[in-house]
């Protein structure tokens, strides 16, 4: 499984260039019909959603075929894998875990199938918190002072 079968390789999705600098060549979206849909939905709400909506909404994500991750491109690949950082670091710093202080199933697996597909660690990296990070057209070349991550783990201006 590589995600270099994909439409958008992530050379491609990822290559620095004059344009956009550092940022990827398209955000990073995860379609509603995709088994990742969930989580995405998730991590949306999580700045605003108390940990014990949180807890009680985490068991519900299914774990995931990883040959499902042929379907999509990169920036979808990417924004799968952000909801997961997310959602599993929420998870281990509000110490939301279970009593063996390990990751529900529904989260473990598709952040560790979606983090070997793309190469990546299984972890909140740079770029799934602030490079893959943006919503909409990726913006040309902008002052560091004007970008704002739109999904953070608490909410707040300070965080973003």
């Amino acid at each position: 499984m590589s995600a270099t079968h994909h439409t958008v390789g992530v050379g491609e999705y990822w290559g620095v260039g004059h344009r956009n600098g550092f940022l990827p060549a398209a955000a990073a979206e995860v379609p509603q019909s995709s088994p990742f849909a969930d989580a995405d939905e998730l991590l949306r709400a999580l700045p605003g959603l108390p940990d014990e909506e949180l807890s009680k909404r985490v068991p519900a994500l299914p774990t995931v075929d990883p040959s499902v991750l042929d379907e999509l491109d990169a920036p979808q690949l990417e924004g799968a894998l952000r909801a997961y950082s997310f959602l599993a670091h929420r998870l281990i710093h509000r110490a939301l875990l279970d009593g063996e202080r390990a990751l529900p199933e529904g989260v473990a697996q598709p952040f560790w199938v979606l983090s070997k597909a793309l190469s990546r660690p299984p972890g909140v990296t740079y770029a799934a918190y602030v490079l893959t990070n943006f919503d909409g057209p990726v913006p040309h070349r902008q002052a560091p002072d004007t970008i704002a991550v739109p999904r953070t783990f608490s909410g707040t201006a300070d965080e973003s």
